[in-house]
This record gives C-alpha cells, sequence and structure tokens, in this order.
C-alpha cells in the first residue's frame, strides 16, 4: 500500500491583457506511484473585480463564478481506473459472444456490460460481477444485423472496451 502525499505548489502571476489584469493561481498535486490522492481540504479563491473567476483542471473547466465574492471549491478526489483487459470471443461471432476479462482482485464488484451498435444505441445492458467476468459471460447476439458492435464494461473506477463484429452464417 503506498502512502500519497499531497504537495501544493502555489504559482501566482499577474498578466495584462487588452488592459486588463488576470490572475493565475496554479496548484500542482504530487502523488505516489499509485496515482492516489485524497483531499480534505478546499480552497479558497477571492475575487476583487467583477470579473469572472475560472478553475480549471487538466481536462477543462471545473467551475466558473461570474461575479465578486468569496468562493470556496473543494478539493477533487481522485482514483487510479482500473482498466480491464476483455476478451471477446469468436470474433467475428455468428449467435454467442463469450466475454472474459482477466482480473484476479476485487472480484465481488458489480460492474455494467453493454453492448451497442454503429450508431450507438444499446442494444444489451446486463449487470454482473467482475467474479463473472473472469469466469466468462456468454450474450446472445444472433438476432443482432451484421456489422460492427462495441462492448463497454463500465463500473467504480473500472472500465473496459471491445469492438467486435458480428456476421450472419
Amino acid at each position: 500500500m503506498y502512502k500519497c502525499f499531497a504537495i501544493a505548489f502555489l504559482f501566482f502571476r499577474t498578466l495584462l491583457l487588452y488592459g486588463q489584469r488576470q490572475f493565475v493561481f496554479q496548484w500542482t498535486n504530487l502523488c505516489s506511484a499509485n496515482s492516489q490522492l485524497v483531499a480534505t481540504h478546499s480552497y479558497n479563491f477571492l475575487a476583487f473585480s467583477n470579473e469572472c473567476i475560472r478553475i480549471e483542471n487538466g481536462l477543462g473547466i471545473w467551475k466558473e463564478f461570474p461575479s465578486q465574492g468569496t468562493f470556496t471549491y473543494p478539493c477533487v478526489q481522485t482514483r487510479e481506473q482500473l482498466k480491464l483487459q476483455l476478451h471477446l470471443y469468436p470474433n467475428p461471432v455468428t449467435t454467442i459472444a463469450t466475454i472474459r476479462a482477466s482480473i484476479y482482485s476485487d472480484l465481488e464488484r458489480v460492474v455494467t456490460l453493454s453492448i451497442m451498435d454503429e450508431v450507438g444505441r444499446l442494444l444489451v445492458q446486463k449487470k454482473c460481477t467482475l467474479y463473472n467476468l473472469q469466469q466468462g459471460v456468454s450474450v446472445p447476439v444472433d438476432y443482432f444485423m451484421s456489422g460492427i458492435y462495441f462492448l463497454t464494461v463500465t463500473g467504480d473506477a473500472i472500465s473496459g472496451f471491445k469492438k467486435f463484429v458480428k456476421i450472419t452464417k
């Protein structure tokens, strides 16, 4: 088990853009090798003008505040996302697809297995445990039209994806 040490670096700068001041605060959290971060504090921001305050992460905007005042935005807790290695056979499939995952921990966790067609229509959705996926889950696909389909398995901090082809005999 790794311990996560969150180290906050505060970087402050003032930019002059078209005669307007922009204040930039940047926090960087460093963690151990397993990417676990558990933050129990909040960041406080104080706006001194009627300009917009944006709090961003590396993926996009978290929150925007359009007026002045004091704002508190809680830290986000992150966990390592477990990527499942899914195996689907036979591929191409004609009548029944068997889905397996190579996983050996947290076997009691419940996940959702979904199959969608090329235009995003949900055709199959069922719940199962990781233990079921380890042993193999059979899904009848004989009523599917010939084409390309997408299997996704999602759960709490778990995801997997597999593309497969359905053919008719």
